[in-house]
């Protein structure tokens, strides 16, 4: 079974720039659920680096979550600038030392995990959702072909970042990987609203 099923979420650019750097522990099991879940539906459908084109036949989950490091917020701050600039107003200059590429999540040391939990009911959802997949403990758990360190099978596997909180939004990061010149990050921004998180905002990150 391929991962051919999956929702979209809504797309809405942010009007104004956030500081982030605030990992905090205030968020539910259902908040986390939330938001990964629909973390995923983006990583096997807009987001897989193929113009949702990928499907890849089973999905390997990490476990294991990275945190958002100083390079991610500096990249992210980055990249709202022209995401936020409008035809009527002075196209605004990079910066003249651009940050530094982040790392991939996946050669990051990780400082969470997904809770068991939390793994059992994203389990169900994605089970409802007619999506292949396994959960594994460490990336380096995933099946690699050894000549191209490619997922075996047509697979993929999706890692997470924790989340971080500013006021009413939160940030987190997604990652899909293919095979080593293949693999993207994503950072997402979720709101709040009308008792359910939304996304608002979804940043291309580093791409292999």
């Amino acid at each position: 079974m391929n991962l051919k099923q999956y929702f979209f979420i809504p797309f809405v650019l942010l009007a104004s720039i956030a500081t982030w750097g605030e990992t905090t522990n205030e968020f539910s099991d259902k908040d986390r659920i939330s938001i990964y879940f629909q973390i995923i539906q983006r990583l096997i459908g807009p987001d897989d680096t193929y113009d949702g084109r990928l499907h890849p036949k089973t999905l390997y989950i990490n476990r294991n979550l990275s945190d958002i490091s100083d390079d991610d917020r500096a990249y992210i701050k980055e990249s709202q600038k022209m995401a936020n600039w409008l035809p009527d107003q002075p196209i605004p200059t990079p910066s003249e030392t651009p940050p530094p590429p982040p790392s991939f999540l996946f050669s990051r040391n990780p400082i969470d995990k997904i809770s068991p939990d939390i793994e059992a009911q994203l389990s169900t959802l994605l089970k409802a959702a007619n999506i292949h997949f396994r959960f594994i403990s460490s990336f380096s758990d995933a099946p690699f072909k050894k000549k191209t360190h490619a997922v075996a099978g047509r697979g993929a596997v999706i890692s997470f970042s924790t989340l971080e909180s500013k006021n009413d939004e939160v940030i987190t990061c997604g990652e899909i990987y293919i095979a080593r010149l293949a693999a993207g990050t994503f950072y997402y921004i979720f709101r709040f609203e009308n008792g359910q998180w939304l996304l608002k905002q979804s940043i291309s990150g580093p791409v292999a």
